[in-house]
């Protein structure tokens, strides 16, 4: 059979193997005709034959592309024999795809491997296959055909790691593309690869194209990346697993908020984001030689760090505050004491610490919740961060703060309505001079008598309702139906006799009980 490499018992090639194998030298003869090279050596007497160049470059590619759709398909080839002549004539990529759908993926790895580190040779007349196969794509793409069948998942990770070490931005692709696909199917043209893994599965059905039960886990693929190169890789990785993904696991959300942490730190410490002990060349080594200001460094990793925080619902905010230093990265901490509803040290952190009052304030009215127990006050937090600041968890900053009553009065002014006005009142300094907070108490004592003029209205509102529901309750339990022997079911047209039975008000109609769903579907579909 093609899968022994089409010889029969006693060495000797079988029939189907024999011709498959003529056909393969049938093309590359064909192949060989149409060369620029051949026809130059057969008619070098004749200038006129430059005009036909076009023409018979056409005919060469048509024949390299029926030999690949040849090699592509379930052919009785001769293993050894296709590869020995595949490989004099330099069809490197014929050569790949008749491993392909041989099975032979070490075989077609490694030739990828050896292809993708060799240099081009002006005078090797493989040079055109050499080029085509240079650098990591055809790589990447194998093994991203390989991906979704867990059958070859060791392969996948062998051969990754040489991708992903010498190409890391280039070999995440490796592990994230095919989930990209997964997310937008209509997208992906080339199916061919993808039905022939499922094919092999030998489940004699094809695997849903959606389905991310063989894909390679998340936690295996952190664990592989983190042996093969730094943590900026891995950040990269589990951005875009997340992003394509919908996964919830709390695990995965942590990593990626202890990723960024430990990104920020080693840039703080000047360390960069490689370990020197990972090999990293190419386009990644010449980004990573550029000389980006560490600041702006640190400031776009806590960018990202801070929307990552607010936007996942996912990660634990209880096992994140003691991992986050205490005297730096302020406004990421704010923004997990808010989630765990500590506004009030959240709002200390935005006023005195930070200095950012206006920020304060935007905190409020985005947290601000009037069902919500602890958000519905989170106005009255801001007012006592202003005017106690003695009584917050003690800080540089906060220990030298004097109360700021200005803005406390101006919180007021602008914020009454959202805010228990009486308990902000009382939070105020006794000796306040009445004449500042005079125009403020006028504004709270006119909303207040608006506030209740509207409950009035509301609560009349509500009573003539009540009152009218409750009279057309009455009435219509007032009337009364007779049902006699005459009587007939309005769905069945049967008689009801003693049978139970349905009255509808609006209509006067009658139908047996066991009728009137029948009857309520009907009348709703109408």
């Amino acid at each position: 059979g093609g899968g022994e490499g089409g010889r029969g018992g006693e060495g000797e090639m079988s029939l189907p193997a024999l011709v498959d194998t003529a056909l393969v030298k049938v093309f590359l003869e064909i192949d060989n005709n149409s060369s620029p090279h051949h026809r130059r050596h057969h008619h070098h007497h004749h200038h006129h034959d430059l005009d036909n160049d076009g023409p018979n470059l056409m005919e060469e590619e048509e024949s390299s592309k029926a030999l690949l759709a040849f090699l592509k398909q379930e052919t009785e080839c001769d293993l050894d024999l296709t590869e020995e002549i595949l490989t004099k004539k330099g069809k490197y990529k014929e050569l790949v795809a008749f491993f392909k759908s041989r099975e032979e993926h070490e075989k077609a790895l490694i030739l990828l491997k050896k292809l993708a580190r060799s240099r081009k040779n002006n005078n090797d007349t493989s040079s055109r296959g050499h080029r085509m196969m240079q650098g990591p794509d055809a790589t990447i793409e194998y093994l991203q055909s390989l991906v979704p069948d867990r059958e070859y998942q060791d392969i996948v990770i062998k051969y990754a790691e040489w991708v992903v070490k010498d190409y890391p931005q280039k070999g995440l692709l490796i592990f994230t593309q095919q989930r990209q696909h997964q997310q937008q199917p209509e997208m992906r043209n080339d199916s061919n690869i993808r039905k022939k893994a499922t094919n092999n599965q030998g489940g004699g059905g094809e695997q849903p194209s959606n389905s991310s039960s063989n894909y390679i886990p998340a936690r295996l693929v952190l664990k592989l990346l983190k042996s093969w190169c730094g943590p900026d890789i891995v950040v990269t990785y589990l951005e875009s697993y997340l992003k394509n993904t919908s996964n919830k696991n709390s695990a995965l959300h942590n990593e990626l908020v202890f990723l960024y942490l430990d990104l920020i730190r080693r840039a703080k410490e000047g360390k960069g984001s490689s370990n020197n002990k990972k090999r990293s060349t190419n386009d990644d080594n010449k980004r990573r030689r550029k000389n980006v200001p560490s600041a702006e460094h640190i400031q776009v990793l806590r960018t990202k760090l801070i929307r990552f925080l607010r936007e996942s619902m996912y990660y634990k905010p209880e096992l994140m505050l003691g991992r986050f230093p205490e005297s730096e990265l302020l406004e990421e901490r704010a923004v997990l004491l808010s989630r765990l509803n500590e506004h009030r040290e959240a709002l200390a952190i935005y006023v005195w610490d930070l200095n950012l009052l206006d920020d304060a304030i935007k905190y409020c009215g985005s947290n601000y919740d009037e069902s919500h127990k602890e958000q519905k006050h989170v106005y009255l937090h801001l007012m006592h961060v202003l005017l106690d600041p003695s009584s917050l968890e003690p800080t540089p900053a906060r220990v030298q703060a004097k109360p700021n009553v200005e803005e406390a009065v101006k919180l007021i002014a602008e914020h009454y309505a959202r805010m228990d006005t009486s308990s902000a009142l009382d939070l105020l300094p006794d000796d306040l001079d009445v004449k500042k907070i005079f125009p403020i108490l006028k504004a709270i004592f006119s909303h207040n008598k608006t506030r209740s003029r509207r409950n009035q209205v509301t609560k009349s509102l509500y009573r003539i309702e009540n009152l009218r529901v409750r009279s057309e309750y009455i009435r219509t339990r007032s009337k009364q139906v007779r049902i006699d022997n005459q009587t007939k079911c309005f769905y069945c047209s049967r008689r009801i006799g003693n049978a139970a039975f349905v009255r509808y008000p609006k209509d006067e109609v009658v139908v047996h009980y066991v009728c009137s769903e029948n009857f309520q579907a009907s009348v709703e579909g109408m």
